[in-house]
């Protein structure tokens, strides 16, 4: 189903990852058991904060604030009361983790307000090539439908205020801002902070899936079967670097297929290559028939050997039976 292909990872991640932060990943992954969970991890450098004079207890403290905020602003588009949201410090890492979890299809259905009977997936989009064409699941480079879209595009529109009170500034903006005002710093020296850190974008799916990209690199993943469930299993990671700043990379997710005219090539290739090697074997067998007759001797109708009517000298022979051999010929 195309819907479970295309969850991605929370932009909020995009935003949150200033000073202090060393490594943003913001990972989907669609769980065997049919669950989709989407996450973004923020790596917090605590040496690095210092550094800059912020303490690491105030930065997932505006954490806290601008992904709380941003839940809520997201309650004006999606029905969030149909997915499960936390925003915490990993207690075994200290990263800050922000997640968004669905237990099914349908809970996603009813977040993003789609009609229950709609149907769970659209008409095949077929790439086609020669011999083997594409199933195309995501390209973002073709506009929406994709959460991750909606997302972005979520980050450039107006800030919403509690009051219901739309500004002229984005969402984008407004977090920026406040990030320089709790922790006076320019906004230079912020989006200095954003060029320098290493963020990704991983898109995970079941290894069986057999889901193809053209992603940056590649990675096996061992996960939970389902939300919170013990039993493991493998997914292949499809990982994309990005640049704070900078447009994302078109995301394409595909799988190879066979259409009736990809048949038909395999076909006429087969019989093509079918006849150019018959073609070649006859070609040298013939050759070789050809070669070997030119030097073996021809035989008569007798059976004897012809010599091509070459004449031998038998007078000495002859002599010989006669008994008369001269001197000279001795």
């Amino acid at each position: 189903m195309l819907k479970k292909f295309i969850i991605c990872g929370l932009i909020l991640g995009l935003i949150l990852g200033l000073g202090g932060c060393s490594a943003v990943t913001c990972m989907s992954i669609s769980y065997v058991d049919g669950s989709f969970g989407v996450d973004s991890v923020i790596v917090l450098d605590k040496e690095n904060l210092a550094q800059e004079n912020v303490a690491y207890d105030d930065m997932v403290a505006y954490l806290n604030d601008c992904a709380n905020d941003y839940w809520r602003i997201l309650g004006g588009y999606f029905a969030t009361e149909n997915a499960q949201f936390k925003a915490k410090v990993n207690s075994s890492t200290d990263d800050y983790q922000i997640s968004i979890s669905f237990e099914n299809v349908e809970s996603y259905k009813e977040f993003t307000k789609q009609p229950k009977d709609a149907s769970s997936s659209s008409s095949p989009n077929v790439e086609k090539h020669f011999l083997i064409s594409k199933n195309i699941l995501l390209d973002t480079s073709q506009g929406g439908g994709a959460l991750l879209d909606t997302l972005i595009r979520l980050m450039e529109r107006n800030y919403v205020t509690i009051e219901n009170i739309t500004l002229e500034k984005s969402i984008n903006q407004v977090y920026l801002e406040s990030f320089c005002n709790r922790f006076g710093m320019s906004e230079a020296k912020a989006k200095q902070f954003l060029s320098q850190i290493n963020f990704k974008l991983v898109y995970a799916f079941e290894a069986d899936e057999r889901i193809r990209s053209n992603a940056n690199s590649f990675a096996t993943l061992v996960a939970p079967v389902g939300l919170g469930k013990d039993e493991k299993a493998i997914y292949t990671a499809h990982v994309y670097n990005c640049q704070f700043g900078a447009k994302l990379p078109d995301i394409i997710l595909y799988r190879n297929c066979l259409t009736r005219e990809n048949v038909i090539e395999w076909y006429v290739l087969a019989i093509g290559v079918s006849a150019a090697f018959g073609l070649i074997l006859w070609l040298a067998l013939y050759l070789q028939a050809k070669h070997k007759n030119k030097y073996n001797p021809k035989r008569e109708n007798n059976g004897n050997f012809s010599t091509n009517n070459v004449n031998f000298d038998n007078s000495l022979g002859s002599k010989a039976e006669n008994g008369n051999i001269n001197e000279d010929a001795k």
